[in-house]
Formats: C-alpha cells, structure tokens, sequence
C-alpha cells in the first residue's frame, strides 16, 4: 500500500474540492509537490557560491520535508560552522547522525564542532566513532590527534 505525505493528501483535497489552483489530476499535483532532493541540490549550489543564507534555508527545507535526511543535516551543519553558529552546527549534526548512526562524516563533523566549543572529550569520543565506522578515514585521525 502506498503511503501519501502530507503535501500530498492536501493537495489531493483540493484537487477533489476543486479548489482554485486546484483543478487537474492527482499526479499532476503530485508532480508540483515541493522536491527534497531539488533544496538539496540548491543549497550545495549555493555554498559553492558562499550564498550561505540561502544555502541554509534550503539545507532546512530539504531536512524538513525529508527528516532522514543526514547528507542535507550535515550540509546545514557545515554552513553553521560557516556562519560561526557552533550551538546550531552541534544540533544539526547530532540530527545527521540520529538520521544515519553509521555515518563516518557525521561523526568526524560532530566531533569537529565540540572541538570548536573546547568540547575536548565529546570531540574525542566522535573522532572515535568515525574511525570505528571507517578505519581508513583520513580526516579523523589528525582531529583525533588534536583533540588530545
């Protein structure tokens, strides 16, 4: 059985009520429905361009509409790092890796911004988790290091 989101029952409803703008096929609605992977791929174009406030809002409306979204959690954590919104950064790379426990970059991120707060034993104990997810992972050893 498949299951709808909630854009989609709303916008099903006013397909069947005939609501202005309303008017038309459930899949051509379905079609208009706002696009995770669309904010996703808007917020990296935006980083790129150190247009970090519209990076942001994308990043959160790519996380909103899809919450198991750790690559768009962990894109927002960087552009708070960038925006020197540790507190935040912390939050959202926590959620990246609620969203993906197994995820070595999350980790090494979350590890990253405990560093930036003097937050040595928590910084510590990320690095750990990603190299214990990944052995090879390059980045994680030398923050490691530091974090000592």
């Amino acid at each position: 059985m498949r299951r709808f989101t909630a854009w989609q029952v709303l916008v099903l409803g006013l397909v069947l009520l005939g609501a202005p703008g309303g008017r038309g096929t459930f899949a051509e609605a379905e079609e208009k429905a706002p696009n995770p992977d669309e904010y996703f791929n808007q917020g990296v174009e935006h980083f790129k361009r150190d247009e970090l406030n519209q990076a942001e809002v994308a990043f959160r409306k790519a996380a909103e509409l899809r919450a198991t979204d750790h690559e768009a959690l962990c894109w927002l954590g960087y552009v708070l790092m960038k925006r020197e919104r540790v507190d935040e950064a912390i939050k959202a790379f926590q959620d990246c890796c609620r969203a993906k426990p197994a995820y070595a970059l999350g980790h090494n991120n979350l590890g990253t911004a405990y560093f930036h707060q003097q937050g040595f034993e928590e910084a510590i104990r990320e690095y750990q988790r990603a190299l214990a997810l990944q052995p090879d992972y390059r980045e994680a050893r030398p923050h490691l290091l530091n974090a000592y």
